[in-house]
């Protein structure tokens, strides 16, 4: 699972999904360093 904060995710936000398509691997944002939310690619 990648970690990424969300300021960054904000700013790269297409790619990151792009990425983690190809990819298939789920990535957590965080704020501050706390876990707010996790992205994950959909199944099928």
């Amino acid at each position: 699972m990648r970690t990424i904060a969300a300021a960054t995710f904000k700013a790269n936000c297409l790619a990151i999904l792009d990425e983690a398509q190809k990819k298939h691997e789920t990535v957590l944002i965080t704020k501050r360093g706390k876990p707010v939310a996790k992205n994950r690619p959909c199944e099928g």
